[in-house]
């Protein structure tokens, strides 16, 4: 399998996936479970439930299938993202937007810049440089984001809430 790679045209690809937000069967992961994408390490699977709309959710290892297959059993699990890229910068609730959040005062992310500043480890955040024009010395660095394995939205008596998933 792949090896992962923090690359420029890897951060296009992410962005043209996951920059805009999408639920249900419209939702795109950031990373497939395929041999072109998959970690090294990886042992990929691709499930197509019926709760998701057929789509494809991409499971990376074996927790990760056997968690996906529990998360969407659960007859509260409305959706269930699958290698979310974590926003490095502020953005607003994964949730903003959805029908069943409409109305609701949703607090927003402050990203993992932000998480990694205040653990004293922002020289560790993953960065690429954003090729801008034909002089690489000029390139400005950019946040390469992180995932979370699976983001399972959930819906109960006081809203519609999400739960992140790391194996």
């Amino acid at each position: 399998m792949a090896q992962f790679k923090i690359s420029h045209s890897r951060l296009i690809q992410i962005w043209d996936r996951q920059g805009k937000d999408r639920w249900g069967s419209d939702y795109l992961a950031g990373i497939f479970a395929d041999p072109k994408e998959c970690p090294g390490i990886s042992h990929g699977a691709i499930l197509r439930p019926n709760k998701l709309g057929r789509r494809e959710f991409h499971c990376l290892s074996p927790s990760e299938t056997f968690c996906a297959l529990l998360a969407l059993y659960n007859p509260n699990c409305f959706e269930l993202f699958d290698q979310r890229a974590l926003s490095p910068v502020p953005r607003p609730h994964i949730l903003f937007g959805h029908p069943l959040a409409s109305g609701l005062n949703l607090g927003s992310y402050k990203g993992t810049l932000d998480v990694a500043e205040r653990l004293g480890m922002l020289s560790h955040h993953p960065k690429v440089r954003l090729q801008t024009g034909p002089d690489p010395a000029l390139w400005p660095l950019v946040p390469f984001p992180y995932f979370a394995d699976q983001t399972l939205c959930l819906l109960d008596n006081a809203g519609p809430f999400c739960l992140r998933l790391d194996g």
